[in-house]
């Protein structure tokens, strides 16, 4: 019951409360639910075929239109993070009438449509620096808070449930690198508050941490161990932080990770005998040569799947496992340079959100630090699992570009800095 009231009271705020506090309500409201999932979290307490993301996403997409004109204004229009996220859309629009498999291609497209309309939809009501600081703390909350339900099951109830069943739609792959891009964001915040709850957030690690082990996705772990160098590099603790992940390594990593948990990833260095390693392989195989057949439009949305068998793997319908060769065999070279360009302009939008910050009063300019920082790690937490998932749909991706975006946006023309990213 209480579940329940709570997303009632969250559709509340994203609709009536959004109408009387703040169009930003709206937004926040779906992306909400678009991290924690609630039917799937709570499977017991939501009505029976409750939409929840669509009943938040009418609101957001109204409040959305009207607030359209309110981007001529400084520090509220679009950057190149906009710009590639939309030419990217429209290149896969194009490519829908070439497509091999039409209705395959219309069924995730339709899916596509609906992430890149509620991304232009945040990119119009997250309208300060404050809007992306929510939007983080309830990102790295939610999360937090999934970890603690994963490791509840484990704990309590003796089952590895992200292991079995993911979360959501995600497998336990996809659900393994979603807690792992949590890590940083909760660092982060941890380190930019101030206020007693900054140690919820520092609690929430661990749990997250086991949690990604728990999944026995190796890709999730292997992104974990590339990103941490980068975390203690952003951190303003630096000395501390690196103190930290050696002790943690030495002392608590062996009491986190099992011998199973240790064999699965030690089983990357023997990847010529892992079956899954080398359907990897197989597959990445077929994507290349698929998208060296179509350069241009590629074979259309999620066709690839479909027509691995036709290129030398042994299975005839089979995901990519890689988020780039998912991208180049189903779009073309030419999408393919859309999205890597929408990313690496994001990149650039944090680091000028850190460079525009050093013209800022220090307790501010620690801030906007802090959530560049989260944002940055997250995303290349996310771009090194994506090697090994095919993840074009994973929406709390597309929220941390946009959030990215918005921050180096607005704080540029906080500091009247013309835009450039």
């Amino acid at each position: 019951m209480k579940q329940l009231a709570f997303m009632f009271g969250m559709l509340f705020l994203g609709s009536a409360g959004a109408l009387a506090y703040g169009y930003f309500w709206s937004i926040f409201v779906y992306y909400t639910f678009v991290v924690l999932r609630p039917p799937f979290l709570w499977p017991w307490s939501p009505l029976p075929g409750y939409a929840w993301q669509t009943y938040a996403a009418a609101p957001a997409i109204l409040y959305a239109t009207l607030a359209l004109g309110e981007t001529a204004r400084p520090g509220r229009n679009f950057s190149w993070v906009q710009f590639w996220l939309f030419a990217f859309f429209c290149w896969i629009t194009i490519g829908l009438s070439g497509a091999q498999n039409q209705e395959l291609a219309w069924s995730w497209y339709n899916i596509n449509f609906k992430i890149f309309l509620m991304a232009f939809a945040g990119s119009v009501l997250i309208a300060n620096v404050a809007h992306v600081r929510w939007l983080i703390w309830m990102t790295a909350g939610c999360l937090g808070y999934i970890g603690y339900e994963m490791n509840y099951q484990y704990f309590v109830n003796g089952f590895m449930f992200i292991r079995v069943r993911g979360f959501g739609e995600y497998d336990n792959n996809t659900a393994g690198l979603m807690h792992a891009m949590g890590i940083p964001l909760c660092w982060f915040v941890w380190e930019s508050m101030r206020s007693r709850w900054r140690w919820l957030f520092a609690a929430f690690i661990p749990l997250l941490l086991h949690a990604v082990l728990m999944s026995f996705s190796r890709g999730a772990m292997l992104s974990l161990l590339v990103v941490t160098p980068l975390i203690v590099f952003r951190s303003r603790f630096r000395i501390y932080t690196l103190i930290g992940v050696v002790i943690f390594v030495a002392v608590g990593l062996p009491f986190f990770a099992g011998q199973e948990i240790r064999d699965r990833f030690t089983s990357i260095e023997t990847s010529d005998q892992d079956a899954s390693a080398q359907s990897r392989w197989s597959t990445w195989t077929a994507a290349y040569r698929m998208t060296l057949d179509h350069p241009i439009f590629g074979v259309g949305m999620r066709n690839s799947n479909a027509l691995v068998g036709r290129y030398g793997n042994k299975n005839s319908f089979q995901t990519i496992h890689s988020q780039y060769l998912q991208v180049a065999a189903d779009t073309g070279f030419v999408g393919l340079g859309f999205y890597l360009a929408a990313i690496v302009a994001a990149l650039l939008a944090a680091s000028k959100a850190r460079r525009a910050a050093d013209r800022l009063p220090e307790e501010h300019a620690i801030s906007i630090r802090a959530m560049a920082n989260g944002l940055e790690c997250s995303l290349v937490t996310f771009l090194v699992g994506a090697v090994f998932l095919s993840l074009e749909t994973f929406e709390p991706t597309y929220l941390v570009l946009i959030l990215m975006a918005r921050l180096g946006t607005l704080t540029q023309a906080a500091t009247s800095v013309p835009d450039a990213a």
